[in-house]
């Protein structure tokens, strides 16, 4: 999609120049047929040599992406491969122009490879593809801006002419995509209303690609509003998705995407039985779409089974194997995730363990934007110090967790580690502010709609603050060692 204010502007610079004329659209067409067969026969930098000196090469390859149109809807390899041939062309002739027309076409010929791929072949192929539609999209001034505007800024009209474009619906999803484990609060936002937009304008007009954005837009929803806390409205945005990929050509990998969110909101209810019975199959699901970083995080989700299940050991050894896996090596959200929760069970099974491990995944973690793994670290790092019967430290690390949270506007996690920070406090004696903690939590279960396992661990800390006063040491002892057990389990 050329600028049009672009057009208008070169229009108004040229209007007395004396125009040259270029070759008929029948003499383009002509030559990029030639050119298509020479694409199979030649290699590409040799027809890059000759066609860079013909002064109709703009039209000859806009004829050439006019002629592979249809490979996008099409299995046949023979015309997918004359299509790459036709991108690496574009690519190698150089093209100096005034309107972005030289990206356009880059652009457009990359969407027609990645709806190929899409459809037809692995997610991987797809993913590169998109990557580089991406890239020219976002090279055209016009197209950042739009995708820059807040959905509530978008008119209809501006929204209809962009909406129609699969391009920028490609870089607006990748950019929801991208976003989503950091900037969640914006994310929930965007992706809902661009979800409403292409349902109400029914655009692109092409309705089976229009149901892969709508999926794509609602996955990223789904997963930003269950950051939030907000697990129901998450649900809810998961079966738009899977609903949407029901006409998708393809759909196979988004599906499996789809399967996997689901078994990460099941841990958000604690519903462990449930992820057991699935997560095996669902991880073989990604293995087989070639979804290697999912496959990591189903490992992680593997090794949080283990440890509700106290089979630490197992636990320990599923997350040491993702911080060593290859989808990993570049990744340090993935890593220090790892990283962190292999520091929380080694510390659970040696007593003598020290905060060294969880130093290394602080370092980690910090590499990378997100902010709310700081959190999570924060709480780990807490229940290291309360077990290690440090527990001022360990009330100053939950606070800290409890801030970060609330923060980024995670009430939900708040919640569970205000929990443990209760737990703490009634150990330290500080029965008020123990109480105060609780009545913050039964707030916030009640507005969002937390698990209901978290009313149990309530419950016990209210039996534990009336019973602390007239209570000996021992007994005291052993139901705060309950309350622990519980809250493990919670978080």
């Amino acid at each position: 999609m050329i600028d049009l204010r672009t057009i208008r502007e070169w229009g108004e610079a040229t209007r007395d120049a004396e125009l040259r004329r270029g070759p008929t659209i029948l003499e383009s067409i002509r030559r990029a047929e030639f050119i298509c067969t020479r694409l199979n026969l030649q290699q590409v930098h040799e027809i890059a040599a000759e066609l860079q000196s013909r002064e109709d090469r703009a039209d000859v390859l806009q004829a050439l992406r006019l002629l592979l149109e249809s490979v996008g809807d099409s299995p046949d390899d023979d015309r997918f491969r004359q299509l790459c041939g036709a991108y690496d062309l574009a690519v190698r002739i150089p093209w100096e122009d005034e309107v972005g027309e030289g990206a356009d076409l880059r652009m457009n010929l990359a969407l027609i490879a990645w709806r190929h791929c899409r459809r037809f072949k692995t997610y991987r192929e797809a993913h590169e593809w998109e990557a580089r539609c991406v890239m020219e999209a976002l090279s055209q001034e016009h197209v950042c801006d739009f995708i820059a505007l807040s959905g509530r800024a978008r008119s209809d009209a501006l929204s209809r002419r962009y909406f129609s474009d699969g391009a920028v619906l490609v870089a607006l999803c990748r950019k929801l995509q991208d976003e989503r484990n950091n900037d969640f609060s914006w994310v929930a936002t965007e992706a809902s209303l661009a979800f409403e937009a292409m349902e109400r304008l029914e655009l692109p007009a092409i309705a089976e690609e229009r149901a892969f954005f709508m999926a794509s837009a609602a996955f990223s929803a789904a997963c930003s509003f269950k950051y939030l806390g907000s697990f129901r409205v998450a649900k809810k945005w998961l079966t738009l998705a899977r609903k949407s990929l029901e006409t998708v050509v393809g759909s196979r990998p988004y599906r499996a995407l789809v399967d996997f969110a689901e078994l990460a909101l099941l841990q958000e209810f604690h519903d462990h039985r449930a992820i057991v019975e699935r997560v095996d199959d669902v991880r073989q699901e990604l293995v087989v779409c070639g979804l290697d970083w999912h496959v990591a995080c189903a490992d992680l989700l593997r090794g949080e089974c283990f440890k509700a299940d106290g089979r630490l050991s197992e636990a320990l050894v599923a997350y040491r194997e993702v911080a060593e896996c290859p989808a990993s090596a570049g990744d340090h959200l993935l890593r220090g995730l790892a990283l962190l929760n292999a520091a929380g069970v080694s510390a659970r099974l040696d007593a003598k363990v020290d905060l060294n491990a969880f130093r290394m995944a602080q370092e980690v973690l910090e590499k990378q934007p997100a902010k709310w793994p700081l959190a999570q670290l924060q709480a780990s790092v807490g229940e290291f110090l309360r077990d290690s019967g440090r527990i001022g430290a360990a009330i100053e690390a939950y606070r800290s967790s409890v801030r970060l949270y609330e923060d980024l506007d995670m009430k939900s996690k708040a919640a569970y580690v205000r929990l443990l920070l209760a737990e703490a406090l009634i150990a330290a004696g500080r029965v008020l502010d123990a109480g105060a903690e609780i009545t913050q939590v039964l707030r916030v279960a009640e507005e969002h709609g937390v698990a209901a396992d978290i009313f149990a661990a309530v419950t016990l800390l209210q039996q534990a603050l009336e019973r602390v006063s007239t209570s000996n040491e021992n007994a005291h002892t052993r139901r705060l060692q309950l309350l622990r057990n519980l809250l493990r389990a919670e978080k």
